[in-house]
């Protein structure tokens, strides 16, 4: 077996061999969190919101939050 130099040292070992799956959840967590930050702080006009704030079944801001939040919990369990 080859070892690729800097590829993978010792503390990618030390990280698997102690069960590091943590991380990955914590990165595909932290990219959902963004994005729930991101579509709270979204301009309304960026969203076709110019008018009147359209009827909850029909915010396109709450549906797009809902689905993130359920993303996280899919990951926090599964991932």
């Amino acid at each position: 077996m080859t070892s690729l130099p800097g590829f993978c040292g010792a503390g990618c070992w030390l990280a698997a061999a102690s069960g590091a799956d943590w991380m990955g959840k914590a990165a595909f967590i932290g990219a959902f969190a963004g994005l729930i930050v991101l579509l709270a702080f979204l301009p309304a006009k960026m969203l076709g919101e110019t008018d009147r704030p359209p009827p909850l079944w029909r915010n396109v801001r709450l549906w797009a939050i809902l689905v993130a939040v359920a993303q996280i919990f899919i990951y926090s369990y599964w991932g």
